[in-house]
């Protein structure tokens, strides 16, 4: 298997997504800066994952903010 598939980190056209790098290539394929991809699994949603994460880290606990 190729260590590109195994860790796409490895491979020398890499950009850390959300990084500025990773923004600035998206901003100069698309015109803008969008993100289009459509995910086509409904659930977990990384809203759903993270959410659950959250409420487990801070079971009992007094928050005054999740960003």
């Amino acid at each position: 298997m190729s260590v590109y598939l195994q860790d796409p980190s490895k491979h020398e056209k890499w950009l850390a997504p959300h990084s500025l790098a990773w923004y600035e290539q998206l901003g100069r394929l698309t015109g803008q800066f969008a993100y289009p991809w459509r995910s086509t699994i409904t659930e977990p949603s990384g809203e759903t994952v993270f959410t659950e994460e959250v409420a487990r880290m801070v079971a009992g606990k007094r928050v005054l903010d999740v960003g």
